[in-house]
């Protein structure tokens, strides 16, 4: 595990927070393909799973998200700016974009399950002309469920069709 500290935390949505991490060298080269996670730790706690949100290549403060639960989850959400925690080299083989050129995209997730996605959106977006269309299919129970909506006009404008499902009325 490496030493990494916390670069600023956002409030996302219903029970969500938007965490980004100052990572070393290392960790920042490990990550290499969306769709890869590291593994975050406090102190006391062992280590859990996280999706990245970032796209890799675009620097050493990686983006993640972060759903109220006990334990670890909360223990991050606690963390203020500054604060140490750990972060593993990124793991997992992430997305196959490569094979996904020149032809659509679908993504589809709900809560947490945003950050891959967020992090294919920014992986292609310099390179959007070499995807088909891309379709994000988001759901969320409440209006409050959707992380990265600051984004989305952005995202938008580079031709991605957001499709946004909610379960209950706020």
């Amino acid at each position: 595990m490496n030493a990494a500290r916390v670069a600023a935390t956002i409030d996302a949505g219903d029970e969500l927070s938007w965490i980004s991490v100052e990572v070393p060298p290392a960790v920042e080269a490990s990550f290499t393909v969306p769709g890869q996670y590291l593994e975050l730790g406090v102190e006391g706690l062992a280590p859990r799973p996280f999706a990245i949100a970032s796209a890799p290549g675009q620097g050493s403060r990686l983006d993640f998200l972060v759903r109220a639960s006990p334990g670890l989850a909360q223990a991050l959400r606690r963390l203020k700016v500054g604060d140490p925690l750990t972060a593993s080299k990124a793991l997992g083989p992430g997305f196959p974009l490569e094979q996904a050129r020149h032809r659509p995209l679908v993504l589809v997730a709900t809560g947490v399950g945003a950050a891959p996605m967020r992090s294919v959106i920014e992986a292609i977006a310099p390179r959007r002309g070499e995807f088909g269309d891309v379709t994000f299919y988001f759901g969320g129970r409440s209006g409050r469920d959707f992380p990265f909506e600051r984004e989305w006009s952005r995202w938008q404008a580079l031709g991605v069709t957001l499709v946004r499902s909610v379960s209950e009325e706020d």
